[in-house]
């Protein structure tokens, strides 16, 4: 049995998940709400965010400021990945069969042999 579909509406059907509907101030006062006394439900309905969400929200104390605080205090030199990469230099500096150093001196006798 052959199926007279046209292939462009079985190939691809449309994702059912749709982008966020709801605005980071929707949801700062929907938790105001909810802090205040208001069910989740109701306080979901009314200011149009899905009630899973604003339950996930409540649940996790999780606040829409706190997303935007997330890389606020980020200190690039300080960060692991910086160290990783600074104790990495300067074990490789230590190597016996370093003859130069990182800043061009000689390693045993510190002369500085650059023709620079």
């Amino acid at each position: 049995m052959i199926l007279d579909y046209p292939l462009s509406k079985m190939a691809f059907p449309k994702s059912s998940k749709s982008s966020r509907s709801w605005t980071l101030d929707s949801m700062r006062q929907a938790l105001q709400a909810v802090d205040g006394g208001m069910s989740i439900r109701s306080s979901a309905e009314l200011f149009g965010i899905p009630r899973n969400t604003l339950t996930s929200y409540v649940a996790s104390e999780l606040r829409p400021d706190d997303e935007m605080k997330f890389m606020e205090n980020f200190d690039p030199e300080k960060s692991k990945r910086e160290q990783r990469k600074l104790s990495r230099k300067i074990s490789n500096v230590s190597k016996r069969s370093t003859v130069y150093d990182d800043k061009g001196f000689h390693v045993k006798t510190g002369l500085d042999l650059c023709d620079c």
